[in-house]
C-alpha cells in the first residue's frame, strides 16, 4: 500500500504540476501501473486481483475515486481514477527533491534485499 501512495502522490503533484488546475488531477489506470513498475524497477507488476483489492481499498480510505463507474476494473487501462488531495496529507511529502530522495532510499534498500514489512513499508 505504501508503494502505491507513492505512485499515486507522484502522478498527483506532476498532473498538478501541469495543469495548474482547481480540480483534482485525473490519471488512467494504465498510467498508475506504468509508474508503479518505472518505480519498483521490476518489470513484472502486481496481478489483476492484487491491483483491484488495492486500489478499491485506497478508493475506500479517500484516496482515489472512480471518473466513470462505480467499479474498478484494471483490465480497462484507460480507465480514469481521480486522485484525491487526501493524498498529500498521508504522505507528507512537500517537494519533487524530497519525493527523488525517498523513491532513491527505496531502490536502495530494494536491491540491498532489505526485508518489506507487511504494509510494504522498508524496514530502516
Amino acid at each position: 500500500e505504501s508503494l502505491m501512495i507513492v505512485v499515486l502522490r507522484k502522478l498527483y503533484e506532476e498532473r498538478k504540476e501541469q495543469l495548474s488546475l482547481a480540480q483534482d488531477p485525473t490519471v488512467t489506470i494504465g498510467e498508475v501501473r506504468e509508474e508503479y513498475r518505472a518505480i519498483t524497477g521490476k518489470e513484472r507488476d502486481l496481478g489483476i486481483v492484487q491491483y483491484e483489492t488495492l486500489l478499491r481499498r485506497l478508493r475506500a480510505i479517500g484516496l482515489i475515486d472512480t471518473v466513470e463507474g462505480r467499479t474498478i476494473d484494471v483490465r480497462a487501462t484507460d480507465s480514469r481514477l481521480r486522485l484525491r488531495g487526501s493524498i498529500r496529507l498521508i504522505l507528507p511529502i512537500k517537494t519533487a527533491d524530497e519525493m527523488d530522495a525517498w523513491l532513491r532510499k527505496y531502490r536502495k534498500a530494494s536491491e540491498e534485499g532489505q526485508p518489506e514489512d507487511e504494509e510494504g513499508v522498508i524496514d530502516s
